[in-house]
């Protein structure tokens, strides 16, 4: 591959004026740069990370009865359950060791889970079905009051 020299520019560092030169390879065409389009890039950027972003709609109901709650993994493994019923479109939930230390459970996040959960079956805000050496399946229930 054949380089040429292209031009010869300056750039000043620590008040010095010195000389660089721009090689580019034969057959290259040097690209103008459009304002436009980078700026159109860094929305695109924005708007994929602003859909990342979850959130949680809480009824009335859960927020009265986990002000009851005496541990904090309660009411974030309950705010993750309603965030997971909503993606599954009410369909019940396998609570893994996985989502119980995304929840933010914490050390021992499997004897967390389980206390949360209890905790929360307690309060009347779930069904959770228990089975040995398997994930507890969670069923989100229906309050009114």
């Amino acid at each position: 591959m054949r380089v040429k020299r292209a031009s010869t520019d300056y750039v000043i560092r620590r008040g010095r004026r010195i000389a660089v030169s721009v090689f580019e390879p034969d057959g290259a065409e040097k690209e103008a740069f459009n304002l436009d389009d980078y700026r159109a890039s860094l929305e695109m950027k924005d708007k994929s990370r602003r859909h990342k972003k979850g959130f949680v709609m809480v009824p009335e109901t859960w927020m009265q009865r986990l002000t009851k709650a005496t541990r904090v993994g309660t009411i974030k493994l309950g705010l993750r359950l309603l965030y997971a019923s909503w993606k599954s479109n009410g369909a019940p939930i396998k609570v893994s060791n996985e989502m119980a230390t995304a929840a933010g459970l914490g050390r021992d996040p499997k004897r967390r889970k389980f206390r949360a959960l209890a905790e929360l079956e307690g309060f009347g805000l779930i069904a959770v079905e228990r089975c040995k050496k398997q994930a507890p399946v969670v069923t989100m229930l229906l309050l009114t009051d």
